[in-house]
């Protein structure tokens, strides 16, 4: 598996993780998420760390291939955001996922300790 369908299964997977329904009635259902989503973080430095090689990688490609071209700065520019959009959007859905996912923890825990503090009043 390349680099790029690495960072498309780990990135994805994330995605999936954060978007499953799960029962804010239902302590075990809530921990089982909590832990997946915890397990999950330690895919964030290999995220990033793909994506920006990706992306640097991909910043080098078009360099080489622009080389020589005598383009005015803001044309260089566009021409350069052009020829890396893909990468450049491989790279923000990465960093999006990998700050989402803690603050998804987080709602997890918050969840988690109001349903517990409710059960206690219960009883």
């Amino acid at each position: 598996m390349n680099h790029t369908e690495e960072l498309e299964k780990l990135v994805a997977g994330v995605e999936a993780l954060m978007g499953e329904q799960v029962d804010h009635q239902d302590l075990p259902s809530l921990t089982g998420q909590l832990s997946r989503a915890c397990n999950a973080l330690q895919y964030q430095g290999k995220i990033m760390g793909y994506a920006t090689y990706l992306f640097d990688k991909a910043k080098g490609s078009v360099v080489d291939k622009i080389k020589g071209e005598d383009l005015k700065l803001e044309l260089l520019r566009l021409k350069l955001a052009g020829m890396l959009a893909v990468e450049s959007a491989q790279y923000e859905r990465a960093e999006r996922v990998t700050k989402a996912l803690p603050t998804y923890i987080d709602g997890l825990r918050s969840i988690i300790s109001q349903l517990k503090t409710e059960l206690k009043h219960i009883q």
